[in-house]
C-alpha cells in the first residue's frame, strides 16, 4: 500500500502531537499526587498542630483569668473575667471536638481525652472552690487558700503538659511526612524532564529523516528539469517514493516524451511553409494589379457621397461601439457652430444635455439588450428627439434617426444617425402644451364647478370639483345624460336654457340637483355654445353651490322676521306694562283698605290674580323676544302643566281628546317657569297639529324616575332622579329621517304660515342647558311620544317649610319720583305715601334734574323711569350722580333694549326693577338701596 505526501505529513504531525499528551497527562497526574499528598498534610497533621496552639493560648488565658478573679475587688471585673472565661472556655471546647473528628489513631485520642478530663477537673475546681472564695473573702488568707486548692493546683498544670506532648508530637510527624512527600516531589520532576526531553530527541530525528527523504526526492526531478531545458530531451526523472513526488516524476516524464515528438513535427511542418511562401511569391504580382483597379473604384464612390454628404442640410454622423464620432457631415457647422473636427473631438455627454443624454442611453441599453437576446433585424431604427449644445452655449432640438452599422456576419460595430433640426417646431408644441397645461389647472383648481355637454345633452367632461359637489364620479357619468341630476320640478327650465343655448345663447338660471346620497343642492349655472367654425357643438356650463348661501338667506330672512317681531313684543311689553302698573296698584292699595268680611273682596283678589297673570304673559312675550333674562327657582311643575292644560283645551278642536296623568308626588326641579310653560305649549302644539285633520288621543303624562348608568339617554346627563314629563299623540308620526331633523332650526313640514321651525330647536336648547334630554319614538301612521327629562333637585324629598307673611317695610325718607306716565306717577306716589314716605313727584326728567340741582342734600332717593322724552333714565342718573355721587337711585323699566340691571349697576344705580311693580317687591327695593 502506498501512501502520498499528505498522509505521511497528516501522519507524522499526528505522532508528535501524541508524544505531546503524553507528556502531558504525565505531568498532570505528577502534579495532581503531590497536590492530593500536600493537602494531607495540611488537613491530618498542620492543621490540627495549629488547633492545638489555639487551644493552648485559650487555655492560658483562662488560667490568668482565674487569678485575676482572686486579686481584684470589684465586682465588675469579676464578671466581666468570668464572662471572658466563659467565651474560651466555649471556643476551646469546639477545638476540642474538632481535633476528635480528625483524629483516627486510638493512641492520639486517648492523650486528647486526658487532657480532656483534666481540663474539666480543672474548670470544675475552680468553679466550686475558688469563685464562692474569691466572692465572699478577700483577705489575704482566702486567697492562699484558694490557691492551694484550685487556682494553681496539679489538675491545671496536667492539662497543659498532656497538650503539649501532644502538639509536639504532632508537629514532628508533620514535619516528617513534609519531609519524605518533599523527596517523591523531586523525583517525579526528574521523571517528567527525563520523559520530555526524550520526547524533544525522537521528534526532532523524525522531521530530520523525513525531511531528507523529500528533498532528495524533489532535488532529482529539478536535475532532470534542467537537462530538458538545456536539450536534452531523452533525458528522465527516476523516483520511487510512493507519494505525490513520484506522481510529479512520472508527469514530467511523458510531457518529455510528448515535447519531444511535438518537436519533430514542427520540423517537418517548417519545412512545407517554406514551399508555401514559394507559391505565394509567383501570384502577388496578380494581387496587386487588382487592388489597385478595387482602390481606384472605391475612391470614385467616396467622392460621390461625399459631396452628397456636405451638400444635404441634416447632419449625418457614425459613432462607434463606445459612443464617440468618428464620422461628421460639414452641415453640422450650419446647426451648432463647431467645426467638424472640434464636434468629433466631443464625447456624447458633451454633445447633449444632460436629460436627453440620460434619453439616448436609455434607448441604447434597449437596444443593446435586444441585441443580446438574439432579436437582430437589419432594417430596425429609432427615432428620438434630443437637445444639443451649441457653440454659443445655446441649445438646439434636433430629431434623429438611428439605425445600426453592421459587420458582414451581421454583428453590430456601430450606429449610423441622421440630425435634423425641430427648435422651432419644439417652441411650438411647448407653447401649446403650457398653455393647455395653464388652462387644465385653471379648471381642475377652479372652485366652480365646469362641465361640457354635446348637443344630445350628454357629459364630455365635467372638472373635479364638479365631482366633489355632486358626489359624482367622471368615469361614471362620461356620456350620460344632464337632465338625470336634475330635481324634476326644475327640468323643463333647465332643458328651456339648454335649447336656447344650442342656439348660441349666452344664459344665466339656477336649478337644483340631485346628489347620490339624495341631498339636494342648489347651483347658480353660467352656460354658453361651444362654437367649432361658426357651428354649435354642444355647451359650456359655470356652476357654483349656492345652497348654503340660499340657506343663509333663508335663514336671515327669518331672523330678520323673529327680530322685527321680537321688537314690536318688546314696545307691547312696554306699553302693555304702563298699563298693567296703575292696575295692579290700585287694586292693592283697594286690598289694603278693604275689609277682609267685605263682599267686594272676592271681586278684588280675582282682579289682583289675572293682573298678576298678565305680568306673567309679559315675561313670556319678553322672553320670546329674547329680551327677559330667565331666572331659575326651584319649582314644582304640575301646576304649571295643569295651567297648561287649561289654556290649550280653549284653543284645540273638540276632535282631540286630552289625557293626563300628573303624579302629585314628582319632586322639584330648578327652572324657569316661563321655559317649563314654553316647552309644554310647543310640543302639546306640535302634537295637536299632528292630528287636526284626523282627531285623535292627546295624553300628558308627569312622573319621578331613576336612571342608572347603563340607562342614560344623553351624554350630557348624568345617572339620578328625573321628572319625565311624556306628551303623545295617535297623529301621523314620522320616520326616521324626519326624527334626525326636527331639532333644526328652521326645519319644519308644517305649510306656510303654520309654523317657523323654531319651536322643538327652542324646547331642545331650554332642556340641555338645565341638564335634560329630550327622547322621541315615532313611527309613519303610529303617532309619537316625546319624553323630556328634567334634572329633581336633591332638596325636593325635604319638605319645603312655610314662610310666614312678612309685614311690607315702610319709612319716612324724601323721596324724588319721576315718571312720563301721569297714571303710574299718581298711583305710584300713593303707594309711597301709604308707606310713609315723603315724595316729590315729576313727570319731565329735566324738571327733576332742576329741582334736584336746586337742593341735592333734600332727597333721600331718587325713582326713576327708564323710557322717558327729552332725556332717558339712565342718563337723568348719571346726570344726578355727577351733582351728588352718593345719591341712591331706583331705575324702573317696562323694557329697555339699552339699560339692563348689569349696566345700570356699573353706572352708579343702586336699584333696577321691572314693571309693574307690587307694593311688597317696591317696598322691598327702596329698603335694599336704602340700606
Amino acid at each position: 500500500m502506498k501512501l502520498n505526501l499528505r498522509v505521511k505529513l497528516i501522519g507524522s504531525f499526528g505522532i508528535v502531537l501524541l508524544l505531546m499528551v503524553v507528556v502531558g497527562l504525565v505531568g498532570i497526574y505528577t502534579s495532581k499526587t503531590i497536590q492530593d499528598r500536600m493537602d494531607n498534610i495540611i488537613e491530618k497533621d498542620i492543621k490540627p498542630a495549629n488547633i492545638m496552639g489555639d487551644v493552648g493560648r485559650r487555655v492560658g488565658l483562662v488560667r490568668a483569668n482565674s487569678l485575676l478573679h482572686l486579686v481584684t475587688h470589684s465586682i465588675d471585673d469579676m464578671n466581666r473575667y468570668e464572662s471572658e472565661m466563659a467565651d474560651w472556655i466555649d471556643k476551646v471546647n469546639i477545638d476540642l471536638n474538632t481535633l476528635e473528628n480528625i483524629f483516627e489513631d486510638q493512641a492520639t485520642l486517648d492523650k486528647l481525652a486526658d487532657f480532656r478530663t483534666a481540663w474539666e477537673t480543672y474548670l470544675r475546681t475552680w468553679r466550686e472552690q475558688v469563685v464562692p472564695l474569691s466572692l465572699a473573702n478577700r483577705d489575704e488568707e482566702a486567697f492562699s487558700l484558694a490557691r492551694k486548692t484550685g487556682a494553681g493546683g496539679m489538675a491545671a498544670r496536667e492539662a497543659m503538659h498532656k497538650l503539649d506532648e501532644l502538639h509536639d508530637a504532632n508537629v514532628a510527624a508533620a514535619n516528617h511526612r513534609l519531609k519524605l512527600a518533599n523527596q517523591d516531589s523531586m523525583k517525579s520532576l526528574y521523571i517528567l524532564s527525563a520523559v520530555i526531553l526524550l520526547a524533544i530527541i525522537f521528534v526532532l530525528a523524525f522531521g530530520v529523516r523525513q525531511g531528507s527523504r523529500i528533498a532528495g526526492s524533489v532535488n532529482t526531478v529539478s536535475k532532470a528539469a534542467q537537462l530538458v531545458a538545456a536539450g536534452d530531451l531523452d533525458q528522465r526523472a527516476m523516483v520511487r517514493t510512493g507519494d505525490e513526488i513520484e506522481s510529479m516524476a512520472n508527469s514530467f516524464n511523458a510531457m518529455t516524451v510528448k515535447l519531444k515528438t511535438m518537436v519533430e513535427k514542427l520540423q517537418s511542418e517548417n519545412t512545407v511553409r517554406k514551399r508555401t511562401e514559394e507559391e505565394l511569391a509567383k501570384h502577388s504580382d496578380h494581387l496587386e494589379e487588382l487592388v489597385q483597379d478595387r482602390t481606384e473604384a472605391l475612391q470614385k464612390s467616396k467622392e460621390h457621397y461625399r459631396l452628397l454628404a456636405e451638400n444635404v442640410t441634416d447632419v449625418i454622423w457614425t459613432l462607434d461601439m463606445n459612443l464617440w464620432p468618428i464620422y461628421m457631415s460639414p452641415s453640422v457647422t450650419r446647426m451648432r457652430g463647431y467645426s467638424v473636427e472640434e464636434a468629433m473631438a466631443q464625447p456624447l455627454e458633451k454633445i447633449l444635455t444632460p436629460a436627453s443624454f440620460e434619453t439616448a442611453m436609455k434607448a441604447f441599453a434597449e437596444e443593446m439588450a435586444a441585441e443580446e437576446i438574439g432579436q437582430k433585424d437589419l432594417s430596425r431604427s429609432r427615432t428620438l428627439e434630443l437637445e444639443n449644445y451649441c457653440k454659443d452655449s445655446s441649445t438646439v432640438w434636433t430629431e434623429i434617426k438611428v439605425t445600426g452599422l453592421r459587420d458582414p456576419e451581421g454583428r453590430l460595430v456601430g450606429l449610423l444617425g441622421v440630425s435634423r433640426e425641430i427648435t422651432e417646431r419644439r417652441r411650438a408644441e411647448d407653447i401649446l402644451r403650457q398653455s393647455e397645461e395653464k388652462y387644465r389647472t385653471m379648471i381642475e383648481l377652479s372652485n366652480d364647478m365646469i362641465w361640457t355637454l354635446d348637443k344630445a345633452g350628454n357629459f364630455t367632461f365635467f372638472n373635479d370639483q364638479a365631482e366633489k359637489v355632486s358626489g359624482e364620479k367622471l368615469n361614471d357619468w362620461i356620456g350620460k345624460s344632464f337632465a338625470s341630476l336634475i330635481v324634476e320640478e326644475d327640468l323643463p327650465m333647465v332643458e328651456r336654457v339648454f335649447q336656447k343655448s344650442l342656439k348660441g345663447e349666452s344664459l344665466q338660471y339656477e336649478a337644483r340637483i340631485k346628489k347620490q346620497t339624495k341631498d339636494i343642492l342648489t347651483i347658480s349655472v353660467n352656460t354658453a355654445p361651444i362654437l367649432k367654425n361658426g357651428i354649435v357643438h354642444g355647451t359650456i356650463s359655470f356652476g357654483r353651490d349656492i345652497t348654503e348661501q340660499r340657506k343663509l338667506e333663508t335663514q336671515l330672512q327669518q331672523s330678520q322676521k323673529m327680530e322685527a317681531i321680537g321688537t314690536l313684543a318688546g314696545g307691547i311689553a312696554h306699553d302693555f306694562n304702563n298699563i298693567l302698573f296703575p292696575i295692579l296698584g290700585h287694586t292693592e292699595l283697594l286690598l289694603m283698605d278693604t275689609p277682609d268680611d267685605s263682599p267686594s273682596i272676592g271681586n278684588l283678589k280675582a282682579i289682583n290674580t289675572a293682573a298678576l297673570r298678565a305680568k306673567s304673559l309679559v315675561k313670556q312675550i319678553l322672553a320670546f323676544s329674547r329680551q327677559d333674562s330667565s331666572e331659575l327657582i326651584l319649582m314644582k311643575v304640575q301646576p304649571i302643566v295643569k295651567e297648561s292644560l287649561k289654556l290649550i283645551r280653549s284653543t284645540i278642536s273638540t276632535i282631540v281628546e286630552i289625557k293626563h296623568d300628573i303624579n302629585p308626588d314628582c319632586g322639584v326641579i330648578r327652572a324657569d317657569p316661563t321655559q317649563i310653560h314654553q316647552i309644554i305649549m310647543n310640543l302639546v302644539t306640535n302634537a295637536y297639529h299632528a292630528m287636526e285633520e284626523t282627531g285623535g288621543e292627546l295624553r300628558v303624562g308627569l312622573k319621578e324616575i331613576e336612571i342608572d348608568k347603563q340607562d342614560v339617554p344623553s351624554q350630557i346627563m348624568a345617572p339620578g332622579v328625573y321628572a319625565c314629563l311624556t306628551i303623545a299623540d295617535t297623529g301621523i308620526g314620522m320616520n326616521k329621517e324626519l326624527i334626525e331633523k326636527i331639532f333644526d332650526p328652521f326645519f319644519t313640514t308644517k305649510e306656510k304660515g303654520k309654523g317657523t321651525g323654531m319651536g322643538l330647536s327652542v324646547v331642545h336648547g331650554i332642556v340641555n342647558k338645565m341638564g335634560g334630554t329630550i327622547r322621541v319614538h315615532s313611527e309613519p301612521g303610529k303617532g309619537s311620544e316625546f319624553n323630556v327629562y328634567f334634572p329633581v333637585e336633591k332638596s325636593s324629598s325635604e319638605e319645603q317649610s312655610v314662610q310666614p307673611k312678612e309685614p311690607i317695610a315702610c319709612g319716612n325718607e324724601q323721596i324724588l319720583l319721576v315718571d312720563d306716565e301721569e297714571a303710574i306717577l299718581t298711583i305710584e306716589k300713593q303707594v309711597l305715601e301709604r308707606l310713609g314716605y315723603q315724595v316729590t313727584s315729576r313727570t319731565s326728567s329735566l324738571e327733576a334734574l332742576e329741582a334736584f340741582r336746586a337742593n341735592p342734600d333734600r332727597f333721600d332717593l331718587v325713582i326713576t323711569d327708564t323710557a322717558m322724552p327729552n332725556m332717558s333714565g339712565d342718563k337723568l342718573s348719571g346726570e344726578l350722580i355727577k351733582i351728588r355721587p352718593d345719591i341712591p337711585i331706583l331705575l324702573c323699566t317696562g323694557f329697555s333694549e339699552t339699560i339692563s340691571e348689569k349696566k345700570a349697576a356699573s353706572m352708579g344705580i343702586k336699584g333696577f326693577l321691572l314693571k309693574p311693580i307690587v307694593v311688597k317687591d317696591l317696598a322691598q327695593k327702596i329698603r335694599e338701596v336704602l340700606g
